[in-house]
């Protein structure tokens, strides 16, 4: 994975490929922080191991890494869904803590 800084939030970001029927398509995960799982350590047998992994936050449906498209028009992308993340998680605190109207 590959880190990014945007207006001083650390990303990291992974380009993924998704295999169509007729051609590719790629798209970039973003993730900030890690959270911690508890599973089993062979799937459903063994002992229980702690799990460290990235939290996803979005995805974008471009390649950010490709040239057809300007750091300008990645930039402005990634503040917008980051934007919308923001929103959703502020609403979603509101509503643990009761104010749901």
């Amino acid at each position: 994975m590959e880190s990014i800084k945007i207006n001083n939030r650390e990303l990291q970001y992974e380009i993924c490929t998704w295999d169509g029927e007729y051609s590719y398509h790629y798209y970039t995960k973003f993730y900030e922080g890690t959270f911690t799982e508890k599973r089993k350590k062979y799937y459903l047998f063994g002992p229980e191991i702690s799990v460290t992994r990235p939290k996803f936050i979005f995805d974008l449906n471009k390649d950010i890494s490709s040239a057809s498209f300007s750091k300008k028009e990645c930039k402005v992308a990634i503040i917008k869904k980051l934007a919308d993340y923001d929103l959703k998680s502020k609403r979603t605190a509101e509503i643990k803590n009761g104010n749901i109207v």
